[in-house]
C-alpha cells in the first residue's frame, strides 16, 4: 500500500478545502487488518458532518481514489475511534445486565458496521450470544447470556 501516496492526497484535498490539518498514522486495537489515519484539525465539524455522514463520504471517495489498496480508514479527531469504544461499552454493560438478569438484552438499532463491532466483541465468548434482528434502520442486536 502506499501509505504516503494516500496521505498526499487527502492533505491536498484538505488544502483545497482551506482545512488545516495533521494527518498521522494510528494503531487501535477496535480496527484491525485497516490502515487509520485520523485527521486533526479544528474545523472537525465541516469534515464529520450530522452523524458522521461527511465523514462517510470522505472515506468513500478516498477508496474510490485508491481501488485496490489495502483497507484503510481516515478518522477526523478520534470521532468514529470514540465511537466505536462507545458502542463496545454500551455492548458489555448491556452484557452484564444481561448476566445480572438472566435474560436477553436488546441494544439500540445500529449500522451493520456497528453490529460487527459488537459481533466481534461477543465472538470467542462462552458465556454470551449475539445476533441481530429487525429490518432496515429497525435492525439492532439482541445479546443473550448463556453462561453457567
Amino acid at each position: 500500500m502506499n501509505k504516503d501516496k494516500i496521505k498526499e492526497t487527502l492533505k491536498n484535498l484538505l488544502d483545497k478545502l482551506y482545512i488545516e490539518s495533521e494527518i498521522t498514522e494510528e494503531e487501535s486495537e477496535l480496527i484491525v487488518d485497516t490502515v487509520y489515519f485520523n485527521i486533526q484539525t479544528s474545523d472537525s465539524n465541516l469534515l464529520i458532518g450530522h452523524d458522521g455522514d461527511r465523514l462517510r463520504a470522505l472515506n468513500h471517495l478516498m477508496s474510490r481514489m485508491f481501488p485496490g489498496e489495502e483497507k484503510f480508514l481516515i478518522d477526523v479527531n478520534r470521532y468514529h475511534l470514540d465511537k466505536l469504544n462507545s458502542i463496545k461499552q454500551k455492548a458489555l454493560f448491556a452484557a452484564n445486565r444481561a448476566k445480572s438478569y438472566r435474560t436477553k438484552v436488546d441494544l439500540d438499532p445500529m449500522n451493520s458496521y456497528e453490529r460487527m463491532i459488537v459481533h466481534s466483541v461477543f465472538a470467542d465468548s462462552l458465556d454470551f450470544k449475539t445476533h441481530s434482528e429487525g429490518i432496515g434502520q429497525e435492525r439492532h442486536i439482541i445479546i443473550e447470556y448463556v453462561g453457567d
